[in-house]
């Protein structure tokens, strides 16, 4: 890949919020935003994983239960 498709790249991606870009002297240096990828990706997994969703449901379903179960036996 040449440096001007690659600097364009890391634009686009700085643009996007997921890096950001240092100048020293000559040379740009670029670094992830840690929290921006990973709110993005949470995200992005979110609304395109089909699996995700229901499990979250079964989770808390299966917490409940568990939750009721033990009130129960305690009592």
């Amino acid at each position: 890949m040449s440096k001007p498709a690659l600097t364009k790249h890391l634009k686009v991606l700085e643009n996007a919020g997921l890096v950001t870009s240092e100048k020293r002297g000559q040379y740009v240096h670029y670094s992830l935003v840690q929290e921006s990828l990973t709110n993005t990706l949470h995200t992005f997994l979110a609304n395109f994983c089909p699996v995700s969703r229901p499990l979250k449901k079964e989770s808390a379903l299966i917490a409940k239960t568990r939750k009721s179960q033990n009130r129960t036996a305690t009592k």
